[in-house]
């Protein structure tokens, strides 16, 4: 291999190496936390932070997306800071997402005196509009809080109509018609609510059916998930996942202390993060003083170097252990699985059947918790059913959680064996001294390997290096482009060489 100066400029080893830590340095300030296939983003309100890029991989705008925001004046655009950050998104490649196009707040204040032919011909031009002004956009939520927050003009969308939602599925369609990108509904109160994730399918399936809806949307504000158990929001999750649709959870934010913010995100954050239907994750806000949940801020402020709260310092080590990608011919060790003790069988425990009717085909059961009996087992109802027969719907995310048999007889059920679980060790690979970008054989591309790279180029003989596995753009040359290379793969901006 040929060893290619930059010139008279670098005199002395040192000053070589000080200047390619120095051209690596935006490479390592610039790495955000999700490098998998989930992403990690956040919204961006006016000006960029400076360290908006230190953390997160995916853009919506705040606020300057929202009809009221962009025509606040009849037929005035103001598409500055949506253009913001739009550009922002896609000069760094960062999935953007538009929020919003029908919404019941924040809706321009002139629409009300429209007639309702002229609100449809608005509703039209604007989604229009943002289809031809944005026309690579990755994400769209079409309708916003439709549950909570029904647009006032719906009846020019077409109202409740058959469906109960025509003016949802309308809006859809326009925006199927005018618009690029993945097609979302959206709002909050699901993940803590299982009848509302019940109401919330509802709409889903219609859209669904239809072939007009390509991901699902859930709102996670602290109000949605501080108080609220995470087998709750999974099971909730699980309910959306089972349409075939990915979720895409937006607008987290968990508040508290360090300490109680930190077990929430571990808990929560967690939950939602590592559900196997979730294919990405919007925060809304992270700096102090300027994100909507005040208590729910991450950072001290935009600047690279600010302090970072423990739950941010935790959400970076979790993200970023399951956003681990390999190198090429890099093999991971498979984690052993726990072998568990032998769980006893319980003997099933007589319950008491008393004030509960027996459960009939033409009753109504509106209020979860209802408990009914049928073929002498208890069973309680967990949403909304009607005809549901118990004994076959009910198990886990079913409408019926069986409680017991009634009057039946056993003894007390033997305790449960603690389940020990082996330790679960940090993903190794296997070393491959062939593989390009390890220079020092160890199995892993890391910063490690970029210095070497840079050593080598100022003669000072590093150990251990492989010259083989240095030249990373493939021009039969080793130099600063090498080492720049594996930095930038370490930090997954890109994902192979040559």
């Amino acid at each position: 291999m040929n060893k290619i100066r930059i010139g008279k400029l670098i005199k002395t080893p040192l000053l070589c190496i000080t200047l390619i830590l120095f051209l690596l340095l935006p490479v390592f300030v610039s790495a955000q936390i999700a490098s998998g296939p989930k992403f990690l983003g956040n919204v961006i309100a006016g000006d960029i932070p400076d360290n908006w890029t230190t953390y997160w991989n995916q853009v919506t705008s705040e606020n300057a997306g929202k009809w009221g925001s962009v025509e606040s004046s009849q037929d005035n655009m103001n598409w500055n800071n949506l253009d913001l950050a739009y550009d922002f998104a896609k000069s760094n490649g960062f999935p953007y997402k538009h929020h919003t196009l029908v919404w019941g707040s924040q809706e321009p204040g002139w629409i009300g005196g429209l007639s309702q032919s002229e609100q449809l011909v608005e509703i039209t031009e604007w989604i229009q509009a943002v289809g031809e002004r944005y026309p690579d956009c990755d994400f769209i939520d079409v309708v916003n809080e439709p549950l909570h927050a029904p647009a006032s003009y719906r009846a020019a969308l077409g109202g409740d109509g058959a469906t109960g939602w025509d003016w949802v599925i309308k809006s859809f369609e326009l925006a199927r018609q005018y618009c690029n990108g993945k097609l979302l509904l959206n709002d909050y109160g699901i993940v803590n609510d299982e009848v509302q994730t019940g109401n919330y399918l509802e709409i889903i399936n219609l859209l669904n059916d239809r072939g007009l809806i390509d991901g699902i949307g859930v709102q996670a504000h602290a109000f949605n998930l501080d108080d609220y158990a995470a087998s709750l929001i999974t099971r909730n999750l699980d309910r959306l996942a089972a349409t075939g649709l990915p979720i895409y959870p937006s607008e987290v934010d968990l508040r508290g202390d360090d300490a109680t913010q930190l077990q929430r995100y571990q808990e929560k954050f967690a939950a939602l993060w590592d559900h196997p239907g979730v294919k990405g994750i919007t925060l809304w806000g992270y700096i102090q003083g300027t994100i909507w949940q005040s208590e729910a801020w991450l950072v001290s402020s935009g600047s690279i170097g600010a302090t970072e709260r423990p739950a941010m310092q935790w959400l970076k080590e979790y993200v970023g252990a399951s956003s681990v990608t390999l190198a090429p011919g890099e093999t991971p060790t498979p984690t052993p699985s726990p072998t568990p003790e032998p769980t006893p069988t319980p003997t099933e425990v007589p319950v008491d059947c008393s004030g509960a009717a027996e459960w009939s085909a033409g009753a109504i059961y509106d209020s979860p918790g209802t408990r009914v009996i049928y073929n002498g087992v208890l069973y309680e109802n967990n949403w909304y059913t009607a005809g549901d027969n118990p004994e076959e719907n009910s198990g886990d995310y079913e409408v019926w959680t069986r409680i017991g048999s009634c009057g039946a007889t056993g003894e007390t059920p033997s305790p449960t064996a603690v389940v020990t679980t082996a330790p679960t060790n940090p993903p190794n690979v296997t070393p491959n001294p062939g593989t390009l970008g390890d220079t020092n054989s160890d199995g892993v591309i890391d910063i490690v390997d970029a210095l070497l790279i840079a050593q080598y180029y100022v003669d000072l003989n590093p150990v251990n290096f492989n010259p083989d596995a240095a030249d990373t753009n493939c021009d039969g040359n080793i130099d600063i482009v090498d080492a720049l290379l594996v930095a930038q793969y370490y930090v997954s901006l890109i994902t192979e060489f040559c």
